[in-house]
């Protein structure tokens, strides 16, 4: 009689734990259609490697439009911890400058050769010429300097005369200067040493390296879009499922569920059990 009450539980419990084993494995298995006759097994191959392609599209989507999407990303780089590691890793190149007694373009070549740093050079030599002449045509320094000019010899068609003669001349004339002092400054920076720019401004050091943190941030935030559009992820991430192979995926998704599906099988064993159990008392 004892074990007529056992039975029809740990029936139960046996089915339930083998049904979901199988269930479980028939995602990944067969891992290729079987034929008979011509015609394809239902089920075969298993549901993963059969829908693998609208798996990998699916997943690509929500990488990158959940995971790692533009809000994503720019929550990361403004966080306390990322930015914390940045202003470290400025503090820590500030440090090796504090003895170091290359140049800058001794420095910079162990990551660049000259003729790359000469046409970064020049870029930063005509942005900045751009942006200092853009902001002095704004300023409109012919009428802050005449239209205030009381005298009588500047007054009325003269004055806006010589405002207009100013501003022409300025826009003709500064591009050059400021082009030309920039190319010597840069020249005079690139022939320093780097412990003699530490010394320099060694007092100031902790404002630079704020200054320099909140140039990575800005700068690392407005290119998201850019960087996002280059990379492609939801297509990085679909192209990359679908050259898995089915052994691959399997093992890859084992890696990271193997808890969690063994977890299911266990508890179809003990629903499987407690279904016998509730079975046997509607026939006792």
């Amino acid at each position: 009689m004892f074990i007529k009450f056992i039975a029809a539980p740990v029936l139960g419990g046996i089915i339930g734990y083998i049904t979901n084993d199988i269930a479980i494995r028939m995602l990944f298995r067969p891992r290729n259609a079987v034929y008979i006759g011509g015609r394809r097994l239902p089920f075969t191959p298993g549901l993963i490697p059969r829908q693998k392609d609208r798996i990998a599209v699916s997943l690509g989507r929500i990488v990158s439009t959940q995971l790692m999407n533009r809000e994503t990303i720019e929550a990361t780089i403004r966080s306390p911890e990322s930015v914390a590691s940045v202003h470290a890793m400025f503090e820590k190149l500030m440090e090796k400058w504090k003895n170091d007694e290359r140049t800058v373009r001794e420095r910079l070549n162990t990551l660049f050769d000259d003729e790359e740093i000469d046409g970064y050079a020049l870029s930063l030599q005509e942005s900045l010429t751009d942006s200092i002449v853009k902001k002095a045509l704004e300023a409109d320094i012919g009428e802050t300097l005449l239209r205030r000019e009381k005298t009588v010899i500047l007054h009325g068609i003269l004055r806006d005369a010589a405002i207009n003669f100013v501003n022409k001349l300025i826009e003709e004339k500064l591009p050059q200067i400021v082009f030309e002092q920039i190319g010597i400054a840069e020249k005079d920076l690139l022939k320093t040493r780097l412990c003699d720019i530490y010394a320099g401004y060694e007092d100031k050091i902790p404002q630079l390296i704020n200054k320099l943190v909140d140039i990575y941030e800005t700068l690392a935030v407005k290119n998201i879009d850019k960087v996002l559009e280059i990379v492609d992820i939801e297509h990085m991430v679909e192209e990359k499922v679908k050259a898995f192979d089915a052994e691959e995926l399997e093992t890859l998704i084992f890696g990271l569920m193997r808890r969690e599906l063994r977890a299911i099988v266990y508890i179809g064993a003990m629903l499987g059990f407690l279904m016998g159990f509730i079975n046997l008392l509607f026939f006792i």
